[in-house]
């Protein structure tokens, strides 16, 4: 049932609000698909990307927090990404085209990164819980959210044993 009590039409609203947008994109959905223009002024669409995983960063390039996690994602990209087989959706939250290729090239950025402003499919807000910068999602590649907001330094020891159980659940009889 509904709890009405004390509640007024507004914050009723927000709360339902708030509850759909958790609800699309917990663990074991499928991930909405983003479609928003890079540096270049060129759309790409997540779901074009082929790799095992994707992880989706999304950041502003104003964030002291970004700041500080982008390099280590920076870092995990280089050294795993071939033994992962994943790729990059890096989303910025800042309107600017230029503060994003700045970011891009200061944080030595090489995977996708797009201006989530810019977007063919709506507020990347409205479609993953992403009110706060840095948020990260790890999406496989049947495009279901497997990790929701995972700490980028435990990337490497998630994929390991998130790899380690599927293998078990595929030799099960």
């Amino acid at each position: 049932g509904e709890m009405d009590f004390g509640i007024d039409k507004k914050t009723k609203k927000n709360i339902i609000d708030h509850a759909a947008q958790l609800r699309r994109s917990l663990i074991g959905q499928t991930a909405a698909n983003l479609i928003m223009l890079d540096q270049n002024l060129v759309p790409q669409n997540m779901y074009d990307i082929k790799n095992k995983y994707t992880i989706v960063f999304i950041f502003d390039p104003d964030c002291g927090h970004c700041r500080e996690e982008t390099p280590k994602l920076v870092n995990f990209y280089n050294a795993h990404k071939k033994k992962f087989d994943v790729e990059v959706y890096a989303v910025s939250a800042d309107t600017s085209i230029q503060k994003m290729k700045n970011y891009i090239k200061e944080m030595k950025m090489s995977w996708i990164t797009v201006n989530g402003p810019r977007s063919y499919v709506g507020s990347y807000q409205k479609l993953y819980d992403a009110n706060q910068t840095p948020s990260v999602y790890i999406i496989d590649n049947k495009k279901k959210i497997i990790a929701k907001k995972p700490p980028i330094e435990k990337l490497e020891e998630f994929l390991t044993h998130y790899e380690e159980v599927q293998k078990k659940k595929n030799s099960t009889p």
